[in-house]
């Protein structure tokens, strides 16, 4: 996994069963770099970590049809988790620091075998602002 200029690399461990994994850095959660990992069985995992050992792991919650997820956290240090469907719902759950995760539906954008799309240098394309969708047929919807 690599953060910032992609100049370090961090192993934080296995996860079996991931289908799906987005990571970005926390500075209203104590500096720590965040790992959300979206597994077989529709559980999100979220795990955070810093160079200085301090690490933990918890379970967001869990969705049914699940096939990608994206994330980012805005200005104001509030964790956003999208995860989008097999139906092309896109769910979101929300979250400050270790806080419970609060979930609620932002739309839904149909298709066939839709996906987060990554930008050159591989990221999912998350922000504050929208969310990058693309589908087989290399259509990329931008959700605002």
């Amino acid at each position: 996994m690599y953060f910032g200029k992609g100049i370090g690399q961090d192993n934080v461990g296995e996860v079996p069963g991931a289908l799906a994994s987005a990571a970005y850095e926390a500075p209203a959660f104590g500096s720590h770099r965040v790992m959300v990992v979206l597994q077989n069985d529709g559980n999100i995992v979220q795990t955070w970590f810093r160079s200085d050992g301090d690490v933990g792991s918890r379970v967001l919650g869990r969705i049914a049809a699940t096939i990608d997820i994206a994330a980012f956290q805005d200005q104001n240090g509030l964790d956003h988790i999208l995860v989008l469907t097999s139906d092309g719902h896109i769910i979101e759950l929300t979250a400050k620091s270790n806080t419970a995760a609060a979930p609620r539906i932002l739309g839904q954008v149909p298709g066939a075998s839709l996906s987060f799309a990554n930008n050159r240098s591989g990221q999912k394309v998350a922000t504050p602002e929208y969310v990058h969708i693309g589908d087989v047929g290399r259509r990329v919807v931008e959700w605002r």
